[in-house]
């Protein structure tokens, strides 16, 4: 399923940006391209490989408690 809904996604975001670059003037297209790139960069760092910790450390902290 997670191939799926990943195929799904990148084509709904490639009938956005189609649909996107249709209805923006190059200024605007420009100024949303960029702050999308920041936007990306922000998350990347903000996310900090948290998102694989808590993957990882929820279910032990989970099974730590259980057990006392």
């Amino acid at each position: 399923y997670v191939s799926i809904i990943n195929a799904s996604s990148a084509i709904l975001l490639f009938i956005l940006s189609v649909v996107l670059t249709n209805t923006m003037s190059q200024d605007s297209y420009g100024e949303y391209s960029y702050a999308l790139a920041w936007l990306t960069i922000a998350l990347s760092v903000g996310k900090f490989g948290l998102d694989n910790a808590s993957l990882r450390f929820i279910p032990e902290y989970i099974s730590a408690s259980k057990l006392s």
